[in-house]
C-alpha cells in the first residue's frame, strides 16, 4: 500500500481521526461534522482483496484504457473479497454501532 505520510492533514480544530476503540467519540464527530475518519480497521490484506474485488466487478476484462472509469453498483454481492468485511470483527464493531 502506498504511504501517504507526506500529504499534510488539514487543521479542522477539531478531532476527525479515530481508533476503532473510540466509538463513542467518533459517533459525537459524525453527529457534529458529518464524518469520521477511523484508522487501522482493516487488515492490509483484506484491504488488497477489496481492491482486487473492485477491479474484478468493474474491468474483468482489463478493458479500460488510462483515464476511463466504469461503474458497477452490484460489486459488492458478487466480489469475494467484499463478503470478507462482514467476518471482521473491528470493521463490524464499527460498523454496528455507527449505523446499529
Amino acid at each position: 500500500m502506498e504511504n501517504y505520510s507526506h500529504v499534510q492533514q488539514p487543521d479542522l480544530r477539531y478531532q476527525y481521526q479515530f481508533g476503532v476503540d473510540q466509538l463513542d467519540q467518533m459517533s459525537d464527530c459524525v453527529e457534529a461534522h458529518g464524518f469520521a475518519i477511523v484508522k487501522d480497521v482493516l487488515p492490509k490484506q483484506m484491504i488488497d482483496n477489496l481492491k482486487q474485488a473492485v477491479f474484478d466487478g468493474t474491468d474483468p476484462n482489463c478493458t479500460l484504457n488510462q483515464g476511463e472509469s466504469r461503474t458497477r453498483h452490484a460489486w459488492v454481492e458478487s466480489g469475494a473479497g467484499a463478503w470478507q468485511l462482514l467476518e471482521c470483527h473491528p470493521f463490524m464493531k464499527v460498523h454496528q454501532h455507527l449505523i446499529g
